[in-house]
């Protein structure tokens, strides 16, 4: 077992009772338990650690599962919006009837324009771990337009 110091503790009045409330409903068997929980919480918040430390298990899987949706219907969206992106490209070029070495050149220049932005360069990286690799449309030739 591990070696404790002891100390006496003044507390105020009210907060002593609100203390004792909450000792019936905390898991906590003991005041001592409970006082080492607190300062636990606290100084784990004041460090700034892992949020284990002073956060039930609980609360933790809550966030990460709301989390995990948020970002699961992001990706789904951002993949619909490709698709349908590359719907539009492909009635584009297949309308216009656009040689390889424009479309390529068209490429490049608006590659280029997105990537000036922090935004943009955010959205190629998103792009890359939806889609793997390139993140870039195929050639006309290459993309089996209409």
């Amino acid at each position: 077992m591990e070696k404790t110091r002891r100390f006496t503790v003044r507390m105020p009045p009210d907060l002593y009772e609100a203390m004792q409330r909450h000792l019936a409903q905390d898991t906590s068997k003991t005041q001592a338990q409970f006082i080492n929980n607190a300062v636990r919480m606290y100084v784990g918040c004041l460090n700034g650690r892992t949020t284990e430390d002073y956060l039930s298990k609980t609360l933790l899987s809550i966030i990460s599962a709301r989390q995990e949706r948020s970002d699961k219907a992001t990706v789904s969206v951002l993949y619909a919006l490709a698709v349908e992106l590359n719907i539009l490209q492909r009635i584009l070029v297949s309308h216009f009837d656009i040689p390889d070495e424009v479309y390529a050149e068209l490429r490049r220049k608006a590659r280029a324009e997105v990537a000036v932005s922090r935004k943009g360069a955010q959205i190629e990286s998103v792009q890359a771990q939806m889609f793997g690799g390139d993140t870039g449309w195929q050639s006309s030739s290459q993309n089996g337009a209409i």
